[in-house]
């Protein structure tokens, strides 16, 4: 019958085990000799509890045709014990003398290992074929075997208990104190479960079990004292990896929860100053969602700074009025007059119109944490108040764009411009001339689907990460000085996806909508170098003019009202001007007319 105590416990060990070796794999060098030590430990002591599991222990003693599932649980225990003694003395120690030290206890543990194996295979074949168990200290062999190994596993749990006790003296942290604690509460009855072991193999060769000792109190008081000291000390182990890892996981979230609010007011002031966008950095040389945020922070501060002589104080104090008679008080209110003065003070950047008497905005908080919380107060407030949109009709200004974006009208424009978006146009377009231009059409659309992965897949999963690492605002790249870094991938990867096209022998159709599509991209990186063109319109207006010629005058009138949609999209979101994106559908047209012929 299975163990369902131990198998638990075995459980807990290797979950255990899994934590710290997911930590030492993710350590930039494989973690410290004290890291290595406790997973090493955890990783024995995972497979002494497996072993003992009755039926793996029984399949192990069939395999090797003698009762060694025993003594290897209790190697292993013994590793597991010198692996403990490693990391605490590394812990307690300066390395210079926990190295030493450990050294010594691992060649110790050799020893009495060997000692163990020594007794087990030297001794007759009638002491050999019994079970090992200390119900046999009878006879002399497993008699030493059973003073031997709990005296030595008495000496490490004394050991452990020495240095857990010293190493929660110099600790700070409440969490790994209490974890050192509790590992030496497990020491203590692993201490208990070594005296009760020796005396029971005592006890068995003088003769004295059932007779002055309960025999179901000697068999089964150590097994459960073994079973409490492994879970005391494996959550001692536990408890500080479990709170770190919760920390950082509160920690990812709050960043993530900040940098989504502080977005809207970061792509606004940094897409009316460019100049404010800081440099980018390695990700190896620092916390990458640490930096991205505080760079947001940074950015959105040097932006202040720049729009210090366009601050309106009228629009501060309108936005106060409003948000008094909303109700709203203390840093609520002045989180929603800061958000409508910024608001008002980039609209006013844009004009160039500074004010005579500009007025002042809070200076926020002293540490990060204070900065990012008032920070978002105020972006949440630029994006979604009423009060400031209030504050900002009553004086003539213009709302941001968030704002807008409450309007049936903003809400299709978004549509529009995601539905419409280049990668979404241009995997269709290809599956379309592939249908066209091959039979049967499973096999066409298989054909432009290939086309679609250099011309569409990857440059747009290239801008997506590139969006989510902070490199620019989103996957529509708004800020023009962005643009050159996706737009040469994007020609590399469709230049990749001609030649692969080429080698494969596609049909002529698709290659030649591909290399229109190249020679395009191409124009539209050099006119970005000085002009911010709009890549929608140049797309939709060349998808307008290839489904036309293939479909007829239908197919025409659909592509021209898209290219109109999507153009309109993009001038009412603010993300291009009326003569952007008529540049961008007429170039679309005029090099998609070049290929027009070979791809009908």
């Amino acid at each position: 019958m299975v163990d369902w105590i131990v198998v638990g416990v075995t459980v807990v060990v290797w979950v255990a085990f899994a934590i710290r070796l997911w930590a030492l794999l993710h350590h930039p060098t494989h973690g410290t000799p004290a890291m290595r030590a406790l997973a090493t430990s955890l990783g024995a002591l995972g497979m002494a509890f497996l072993v003992v599991i009755p039926e793996v222990e029984q399949a192990v003693d069939a395999a090797t045709t003698a009762n060694v599932g025993r003594v290897c649980a209790h190697s292993l225990v013994l590793v597991s014990g010198a692996g403990m003694q490693t990391m605490l003395l590394h812990w307690t120690y300066p390395p210079e003398q926990a190295t030493p030290r450990a050294r010594w206890r691992q060649i110790a543990v050799v020893c009495v290992i060997a000692l163990m194996w020594s007794l087990l295979l030297l001794t007759p074949a009638r002491v050999a074929d019994l079970d090992w168990t200390a119900n046999q200290a009878r006879h002399l062999p497993v008699a030493v075997y059973w003073v031997l190994w709990p005296s030595y596993v008495g000496l490490v749990f004394a050991d452990m208990l020495v240095l857990t006790w010293r190493y929660a003296r110099m600790v700070d942290r409440r969490d790994l104190k209490l974890g050192l604690r509790l590992v030496s509460a497990g020491a203590v009855f692993g201490e208990l479960y070594a005296v009760m072991r020796v005396g029971y193999a005592a006890a068995m060769w003088f003769g004295l079990i059932g007779h002055g000792l309960p025999v179901p109190v000697a068999e089964k008081v150590p097994g459960v004292t073994s079973e409490i000291s492994s879970v005391l000390g494996i959550l001692g182990l536990t408890i500080p990896v479990c709170t770190s890892t919760s920390l950082r996981v509160w920690r990812a979230g709050w960043r993530l929860r900040s940098r989504r609010l502080l977005r809207p007011l970061w792509q606004d002031v940094t897409e009316a100053m460019p100049s404010v966008l800081l440099p980018q950095v390695d990700r190896a040389a620092t916390e990458q969602d640490s930096w991205r945020l505080y760079r947001m922070v940074i950015e959105i501060r040097d932006g202040y700074l720049s729009l210090r002589p366009y601050l309106d104080p009228t629009v501060t104090e309108a936005a106060l009025a409003e948000g008094r008679r909303h109700g709203l008080t203390g840093r609520r209110l002045s989180a929603a007059a800061e958000a409508a003065t910024i608001a008002a003070a980039l609209s006013a950047y844009r004009e160039g119109h500074p004010v005579a008497e500009p007025g002042t905005v809070a200076p926020g908080g002293a540490e990060l944490s204070d900065e990012v919380a008032w920070l978002t107060r105020v972006a949440s407030a630029y994006s979604h108040s009423p009060v400031v949109r209030a504050a900002l009709t009553a004086t003539g200004r213009p709302l941001p764009a968030r704002q807008r974006t409450t309007t049936v009208g903003d809400r299709a424009a978004r549509l529009l411009t995601e539905v419409l978006a280049p990668a979404v146009v241009v995997a269709a377009l290809l599956v379309a001339v592939g249908v066209h231009a091959i039979d049967p059409d499973w096999a066409g659309a298989l054909w432009g689907l290939g086309g679609a992965v250099f011309a569409s897949f990857i440059p747009f999963g290239v801008i997506a990460s590139g969006a989510r690492a902070g490199r620019w605002t989103t996957h529509h790249v708004r800020h023009r000085v962005h643009r050159l870094i996706p737009l040469a991938v994007t020609v590399a990867s469709v230049a990749l996806g001609v030649v692969g096209l080429l080698a494969a022998h596609a049909p002529v159709q698709l290659v030649a909508m591909v290399i229109g599509m190249f020679v395009a991209l191409v124009v539209a990186t050099l006119l970005t170098r000085w002009w911010k063109v709009s890549i929608h319109a140049m797309v939709v207006a060349g998808a307008a003019l290839t489904i036309g010629a293939i479909h007829g005058v239908a197919g025409l009138a659909t592509g021209v009202l898209a290219v109109l949609l999507v153009s309109w999209s993009r001038v009412r979101l603010g993300d291009h001007t009326p003569a952007q994106v008529a540049v961008g559908a007429l170039l679309g047209a005029l090099v998609t007319s070049l290929f027009v012929p070979l791809i009908v």
